[in-house]
């Protein structure tokens, strides 16, 4: 507090010492300050992963051509999905992951990203990085749900299919204790909102322990190719449950 008062003090005698300046015809130079942190929406800790902005850039000269695509939120998982196109070739699709990123990053780009392209249908994965930094699964939730009541507010007939978080290699007091929790929440707000399809992508990956499989989890963290195969199977079945796909359509 005194750091604060002084701070202020010294503010009230540079303004005067401005004021007196102006009065008298003198011009004070300005340098230029130290930029305000940006303040973003959303609750818990807040990072900005490496080549955000960057990735960010690219997104923009897709724009136009991925018009009314089905868009594919979230993190590295969705990022580094190479053939995403090729598992979903009857609809288009516009990735958007950006590795590192949490839910207050999507916040953050949600409508630069993903809104101004009035998808047709929006697939949404996080909330491991969002653990792994230290916010609660209470905290990633809250973010979510802002994520989809502003889909929604964009446009009220626009189906989300809400992905669980998959597994990853279990850290104690961590993992796989807070992804549980954080699931049975996303569970929970599939269940009361409309127009949200829940993809179970943690069963299919998780042992007894809830562990990621080594054969499509090598890393721990990342599926490889045969785990992509697999997600894509459960994201299909959710997507012909929304509608967003005919059933039997021909892959």
């Amino acid at each position: 507090m005194p750091g604060r008062r002084r701070r202020g003090a010294l503010e009230v005698l540079w303004l005067a010492a401005l004021v007196a300046a102006a009065a008298a015809g003198i011009v004070v130079p300005f340098t230029r300050s130290r930029a305000v942190p940006e303040i973003r929406r959303g609750v818990g800790p807040d990072i900005r992963p490496s080549g955000w902005d960057e990735r960010r850039k690219e997104f923009a000269v897709r724009a136009e051509q991925e018009r009314g695509a089905v868009v594919f939120l979230g993190d590295s998982i969705t990022d580094w999905w190479t053939g995403l196109a090729a598992a979903f070739p009857e609809i288009r699709v516009a990735n958007r992951g950006i590795a590192g990123d949490t839910a207050r990053g999507l916040l953050a780009r949600l409508q630069d990203d993903v809104l101004s392209l009035r998808p047709r249908a929006v697939v949404l994965l996080i909330g491991t990085n969002d653990l792994a930094v230290g916010a609660t699964p209470a905290q990633v939730t809250a973010n979510v749900r802002d994520l989809l009541a502003l889909i929604a507010e964009s446009d009220p007939e626009c189906p989300v299919v809400l992905c669980l978080v998959m597994p990853r290699r279990p850290r104690p007091g961590l993992f796989p204790d807070l992804l549980l929790d954080l699931n049975a929440r996303l569970r929970a707000v599939a269940d009361v909102r409309r127009g949200i399809t829940l993809c179970d992508s943690w069963t299919p990956f998780a042992d007894e322990l809830g562990r990621p499989r080594p054969s499509e989890f090598p890393d721990g963290l990342h599926p490889n190719e045969n785990g992509y195969e697999i997600w894509g199977r459960e994201v299909r079945a959710a997507l012909v449950r929304a509608g967003v796909i005919p059933e039997g359509a021909p892959r």
